[in-house]
């Protein structure tokens, strides 16, 4: 496996670099096109996902992760006193 990532990290790093590429902008104001183009379409309204919805599942995600990291930083912290105690337990019956 290591021999496979040593290959490829030759290979990645042999490839050449693109420092002239050029990423394309706006020259100027948008066109009559681009301005009806992004205009809200009332057709499209019921289709609207709703901002408060989408904040209200991303804070729950946010606090689901939270709640996961804060268990696993406890459980390894529990883990450790747990060696610790045994190992002065040992210690102290030599």
């Amino acid at each position: 496996m290591q021999g496979a990532l040593r290959t490829f990290a030759r290979r990645v790093a042999g490839a050449p670099t693109f420092r002239t590429v050029q990423t394309r902008r706006m020259a100027g104001q948008a066109g009559a096109r681009e301005k009806a183009l992004l205009e809200e379409d009332p057709a499209l309204r019921e289709f609207r996902s709703e901002k408060k919805t989408i904040k209200r599942i991303q804070r729950f995600g946010d606090v689901l992760v939270l709640a996961v990291v804060t268990g696993a930083v406890y459980e390894i912290y529990w883990r450790v006193q747990a060696r610790n105690a045994a190992a002065e337990a040992e210690q102290a019956s030599k």
